[in-house]
């Protein structure tokens, strides 16, 4: 029953806790085997709590920050569980710290950050309604300043325009990739 938390008839839902883990290929220890580091969640789960709890990391840059997300309490609301964009960056002690990419917008529903490039830029799509249908819309996050809100890049048009898009990857002169509706 914990294992298959969901049946129905003949359908099995098979829930796995996830965590971002980091595997450092450059450090191998005395078995062969590379450094691995679990990254922290965006929450702190109750000891007592039956929910599973994901963080996955998508992305790396060579200073080590982790693009990705984590499952999060937005602004501490413990009612809603939410599962958001976010970049882990190692502090001065060497240990990640996770950072929420925050929208500051109740009608995002999801986010994901995909990648992060060697001058910090932050690349990921969020999910909302726009124009009555529910979207996927690219964003950047300059995550070297504190405070700073996700950008939406016009798309064909100025402004934002209701058609879904998503970046994949940055590189280091700015450039990213991914798709658009057209």
């Amino acid at each position: 029953a914990q294992q298959y938390p969901y049946v129905n008839s003949n359908l099995r839902n098979i829930q796995y806790q996830t965590r971002a883990l980091v595997w450092d290929l450059n450090n191998i220890d005395s078995a062969g085997n590379p450094l691995v580091t679990e990254l922290p969640l965006g929450l702190t789960p109750p000891t007592d709590s039956t929910l599973v709890f994901t963080a996955q990391g998508l992305g790396i840059n060579s200073n080590a920050d982790v693009a990705g997300r984590s499952h999060v309490y937005r602004n501490g609301d413990t009612d809603r569980l939410r599962q958001d964009a976010a970049y882990w960056k190692k502090d001065t002690n060497g240990d990640y710290k996770y950072n929420w990419v925050n929208f500051n917008d109740d009608e995002v529903y999801s986010s994901m950050a995909y990648d992060i490039n060697d001058n910090g830029i932050l690349i990921g799509n969020y999910r909302k309604y726009i124009g009555g249908y529910l979207r996927d819309k690219f964003f950047t996050l300059d995550t070297n300043t504190a405070g700073e809100a996700p950008v939406t890049p016009a798309d064909f048009t100025p402004g934002i325009s209701d058609l879904s898009s998503k970046a994949k990857d940055i590189n280091n002169q700015g450039q990213v990739v991914g798709y658009i509706e057209v």
